[in-house]
């Protein structure tokens, strides 16, 4: 049993477990520096702003240690900076002056921390000024022959709308007049922003790019509109796709493939044509075949009628037809390679057969070869049986894979003496074949207009694949509108909208009287709804404002208290300044309300924010009379110091003990105590289990026994981590103790618990009681002593190796005094007999 420890051991070990604690208690979350702007753009000669210093973690945005920061600016024309240092911490105010319109870069460094990190930030531009052209087609993928409309509008620097006062005339070009076919010119009137063309599809499929210019304005981006049909296809695998003659009969695989390329699941049979370019070389079996509902396949078997090339096409309506090539060459040849053949994608539950074939030069030769089929990634694609025969004159050889995965697999058929053959094959979810159908509805339009102003939307009905759908009978669409969070004024009355049998969609117009977001949602019978977000703004005249808030830092620490910024911004996202103060009242969770005030002539307004000790979201709201805005966002944690502390019995550290750290059942981490008995990790706060070993040999000459924690004779410790926690245990240490001894008998080797006593001897080798040949001349090693007999205590691991010299004096001597005496009893025996014989008669 391990000895009680003394008062002494009992004071070390307490001084052991506390100083993890006060060591992480003053641990600062590593990270990177980085600075954030609490407004989107500064106003030139607005008075000093702040930009907020901190370090961004993986988990957030963590306060800085305090410390000297030193602050550049690119362009002091633009933003001026403090001269000198800004010494602080926590998140650190760096003041900035903007003085004129333009871009700055905001250089900070800590030298303390060997940091750095810089911000560009802009000053002062002009408000709902026009610069550019924008452009937007409705709809932005039309059938053939359909028409549509191009949206056509004057945006300032943000992409925001922006009137001309004197109007513009915007020509518009396409790169490819044949899909599109005229170019077209839109006036936009004096005071207005926005205005239509029109666009008519021609008859050719493809995607074309259009480009407005107006004088004076900067040319908008090209644009992709679509025209035709992005239609599903079908898919067709020969296999073998290349015969040596004599072969019989081919396999034909028929998928149904969406047009991104993946595998589309029939809902319905879909009947399918199959033929040949030249039957005089290869003709199918049959010709009408069919994908079952639930499949997005079909196979069929083909004979080879002769030599030469041809192909296999496979046709059904509502797809592009697909075709694969085929050869038959004359001749036979010995095979060298062998080949697998199947599809390369597939549908996640779907089973398909693969066709072996042994091959010379790439060409299927009629031999009977044992082969076996293994996959890379048997999770996605598994070949069953694995056993199967090559290709051979008349027999199909086949064997079936399944898709049991989403993902990619390598097939691998192997045969011996002969190469082995890949086929990488792709697995997906697969997608359900909706024909020419319309499932669901879309919305197009512009995402920003001025209150007030009429503008021209679209709706739009949709394949499941995505693709403009004819409607079979006129389609009825009822457009409703919904405000979100901030809106102000009244609503659009709601539009009902008819498309016309044939089209796939129809515009229609809107007046949105109010300013702010609100939500557009079409909906139809039998088909899916659509949503569009759009957002309203007030004119530059007279300038509608907008309550704007803002988090610094966007993700603080638990425990960190962050800083609430409301602005005011126009239409084109500028800053504002009131002529009157404005009043703003904030609400938060858990009953937080506060008020701020932005001044007039001011800016801004800040409201701290309470710190939160827990990993948290929170949600305000802003309001001023019939202004709104709201701000989301989370409190984030701090990675906190787990620290297991291993202590002997004789109360000193325990090193080289690997202890797991289990979360919801599996170990998650490994911690090793150090020289010092201690090892540290860091996790986020949660629930963990600490699991000690029961018996472990953490070093050479070294075994440790679990003997039990402050919380009992368990090495499984539950640890419920919300603070920096240590968590101790103890052990009974045991050393070995090795002797060796080149001479004599060595005695005290052997495994002992620490600070016992080990007594280690060594007598030499002896002759009727007399050491001989060799002398002891003490011990060497971990231990030093010349007693032949020595009391060590044990604290380590420890080697004493006797030491000797070579002394053969006693031994002679020994032999003397028996040879002497040999010869003595030889005399006086022989003085015996003479003496036995002088007294005979």
């Amino acid at each position: 049993m391990r000895p009680a420890l003394t008062s002494a051991a009992l004071l070390l070990a307490s001084l052991l477990l506390m100083t993890p604690i006060i060591a992480a208690a003053g641990t600062q979350p590593q990270g990177m520096l980085t600075l954030t702007s609490p407004l989107p753009e500064l106003p030139a000669g607005g008075g000093t702003f702040y930009i907020y210093a901190s370090l961004a973690t993986a988990e957030g945005y963590a306060p800085l240690p305090q410390t000297p920061l030193i602050v550049s600016s690119s362009n002091e024309s633009v933003l001026g900076v403090p001269s000198g240092e800004v010494t602080g911490g926590g998140y650190v105010p760096v003041p900035v002056i903007p003085t004129s319109p333009g871009t700055a870069v905001l250089t900070v460094s800590a030298p303390a921390l060997g940091l750095s990190a810089n911000v560009t930030l802009r000053v002062g531009y002009a408000i709902g000024y026009p610069e550019r052209v924008a452009l937007e087609p409705l709809p932005p993928s039309l059938l053939y022959g359909e028409n549509g409309s191009i949206f056509v509008e004057l945006v300032d620097a943000f992409g925001n709308p922006a009137p001309a006062p004197q109007g513009a005339v915007v020509h518009i070009y396409g790169y490819s007049p044949s899909l599109i076919s005229h170019q077209a010119t839109a006036v936009i009137s004096p005071g207005s922003y926005m205005a239509y063309a029109g666009m008519e599809a021609g008859y050719s499929r493809g995607i074309t790019d259009l480009v407005g210019i107006a004088q004076g304005f900067a040319p908008s981006s090209p644009v992709n509109v679509t025209t035709g049909r992005a239609e599903p296809g079908l898919s067709v695998t020969v296999m073998p796709n290349s015969v040596y003659s004599g072969a019989g009969y081919v396999m034909v695989l028929i998928q149904m493939l969406d047009p991104s390329g993946h595998p589309l699941i029939a809902n319905s049979p879909v009947q399918v044509f199959l033929s040949s370019s030249n039957c005089d070389v290869v003709d199918p079996l049959s010709s009408y075949l069919t994908i079952p509902a639930g499949s997005d396949h079909v196979w069929a078997e083909a004979e080879v009628t002769g030599v030469g090339n041809a192909s296999l096409t496979a046709q059904a309506q509502w797809f592009m037809p697909g075709s694969a090539a085929f050869r038959s060459v004359p001749g036979h040849a010995s095979p060298n390679s062998i080949t697998i053949y199947g599809p390369g994608v597939v549908a996640l539950g779907q089973t398909y057969p693969l066709v072996l074939a042994a091959t010379a030069n790439g060409s299927a030769v009629s031999e009977i070869y044992p082969a076996v089929v293994t996959s890379s990634n048997p999770g996605v694609v598994s070949p069953w049986p694995v056993n199967a025969s090559t290709y051979s004159s008349y027999i199909i050889s086949t064997a079936n894979e399944t898709a049991q995965g989403v993902g990619s697999a390598l097939l691998t058929a192997s045969s011996q003496c002969l190469a082995p053959g890949n086929l990488t094959i792709s697995a997906y979810e697969p997608g359900t074949y909706m024909g020419g159908t319309p499932t669901q509805l879309a919305l197009y339009g512009p995402d920003r207009l001025i209150s007030g102003t009429n503008a021209e939307f679209y709706v739009q009905l949709l394949t499941s694949y995505g693709s403009p759908a004819p409607a079979q009978s006129p389609a009825d669409v009822l457009v409703q509108f919904y405000p979100a969070p901030g809106y102000v004024g009244g609503l659009p009355s709601p539009v009902e909208v008819s498309i016309p049998a044939g089209s796939s969609g129809s515009p229609f117009n809107v007046t949105i009287p109010g300013s702010g977001a609100l939500t557009m949602v079409a909906t139809a019978e039998g088909v899916g709804p659509a949503s569009f977000e759009v957002g309203a703004l007030s004119g530059p005249s007279p300038v509608q404002p907008y309550l704007v808030a803002s988090i610094v830092p966007p993700q603080p620490m638990m425990g960190a208290q962050p800083i609430l910024y409301l602005y005011l911004e126009d239409a084109s996202g500028n800053l504002i300044s009131p002529w009157a103060p404005v009043n703003v009242s904030v609400i938060g969770p858990d009953g937080f309300s506060a008020g701020a005030t932005i001044p007039a002539g001011g800016f801004y307004a800040s409201v701290p924010l309470p710190s939160m000790p827990v990993d948290t979201s929170w949600y305000l709201v802003a309001s001023s009379g019939q202004l709104g805005t709201s701000a989301r966002f989370n409190y984030s944690y701090i990675p906190l110091n787990l620290t297991v502390d291993a202590v002997s019995g004789m109360g000193t550290p325990v090193h080289g003990i690997s202890v797991e750290v289990v979360h919801n059942g599996a170990t998650i981490a490994t911690v090793t105590t150090g020289s010092d008995g201690v090892g540290t990790i860091q996790l986020s706060p949660g629930q963990y289990s600490v699991v000690f070993p029961t018996s472990t040999s953490p070093a050479q000459g070294t075994f440790a026994r679990f003997e039990s924690t402050p919380n009992g004779t368990s090495p499984t410790i539950p640890v419920n981590l919300t603070s920096p926690a240590t968590i101790s245990a103890y052990y009974q240490v045991y050393y070995q103790v090795t002797a060796l001894t080149a001479h004599g008998i060595v005695n005290g080797s052997g495994l002992f618990p620490q600070g016992s006593i080990d007594i280690v001897s060594v007598r030499p080798t002896e002759i009727l009681g007399f050491p001989v040949g060799y002398t002891f001349t003490g011990w060497t090693g971990t231990y030093s002593a010349s007693s032949p007999s020595v009391s060590l205590t044990v604290n380590s691991p420890q080697l004493l190796i006797a030491n000797w010299k070579a002394d053969w004096t006693l031994f002679y001597i020994v032999v003397a005094v028996i040879m002497i005496g040999a010869v003595a009893i030889a005399i006086a025996m022989i003085n015996r007999r003479r003496g036995l014989a002088g007294l005979q008669p």
